[in-house]
């Protein structure tokens, strides 16, 4: 299970989008747990979202899902399942707090930006955590190709060996005629 959970490609766009998703979200979680950026920290933000409706568990579900699932991301730890994490997250909260308006500088915030996550998200649950990734360091890498044909190279391309001088073209017929000197 773990194994599926890590695994990724060595391409670069996994990369991007992880990289993004973790600079977006990991600020925010910083905010809410540690109080950084202007931030309440966890019992301020916990009291806040409690105000406003949302459910205390939910409150420190959000809390953990953008601290612990920012920094996954940022190093590609387990990339498939925070970004699941905060894809649910993040259209939870586009639901519960902000489906008022679309633009966030609009009255009541908007979703604007939910959406861009949950895009992100959905590139790093699908494709993996990418290059440069502490999932594809331990092994849930997939290969790299070099240059090798799919189906061994001949044969017909039935994957089987090929024929001596297959796919070559014919030696020069030798000379009939004696060398003058």
């Amino acid at each position: 299970m773990f194994r599926s959970l890590m695994r990724t490609t060595n391409d670069i766009v996994p990369f991007i989008a992880r990289i993004t998703l973790a600079l977006f979200i990991l600020p925010h979680g910083l905010q809410k747990s540690a109080g950084l950026f202007g931030g309440y920290g966890i019992a301020g933000t916990v009291g806040f979202m409690e105000s406003v409706g949302v459910p205390t568990a939910l409150a420190y579900v959000a809390i953990a899902v953008e601290s612990i699932g920012g920094i996954a991301l940022l190093f590609g730890v387990f990339g498939r399942l925070a970004a699941a994490a905060l894809g649910v997250q993040m259209i939870t909260a586009a639901l519960m707090m902000h489906r008022a308006s679309f633009f966030v500088g609009q009255q009541g915030g908007g979703f604007e930006l939910h959406l861009l996550a949950v895009g992100l998200a959905l590139i790093v649950l699908l494709k993996g955590s990418g290059r440069w990734s502490v999932d594809g360091a331990t092994g849930g890498g997939g290969k790299k190709k070099k240059g090798k044909k799919k189906g061994g190279g001949g044969g017909g391309g039935r994957g089987g060996p090929r024929p001596a001088g297959a796919g070559r073209p014919p030696s020069p017929a030798p000379r009939s005629t004696p060398s003058p000197i």
